[in-house]
């Protein structure tokens, strides 16, 4: 998933990240069917910071055009980006619509 933004902090001494999706995204519809994601933060100064945001999933594979990678995450069954320099791995804990 692309996001601008998230929170982080701790909930009943768990860590926590807010991150938001709206109802008509790809995303959202994607989190509904699949309650596990990763957060994934690129170099500063990649250039693929924003070919890849400006793709939707739901028009194909971001992957295949910007040349980024993935590979198994260690908690979750959806990957992480090879190629990121931090790696969230998160499961949907609450939802609010």
């Amino acid at each position: 998933m692309t996001i601008g933004w998230l929170t982080g902090g701790s909930v009943w001494s768990k860590p926590i990240l807010t991150v938001w999706s709206a109802p008509a995204g790809f995303t959202y519809s994607r989190l509904e069917q699949v309650d596990e994601f990763t957060v994934n933060v690129l170099p500063l100064r990649s250039p693929r910071r924003s070919s890849i945001a400006q793709r939707s999933g739901r028009d194909g594979n971001k992957f295949s055009h910007t040349g980024l990678t993935t590979v198994a995450a260690q908690k979750v069954r959806v990957p992480i980006i090879e190629q990121a320099v931090v790696h969230y791995e998160c499961r949907v804990v609450h939802t609010t619509r």
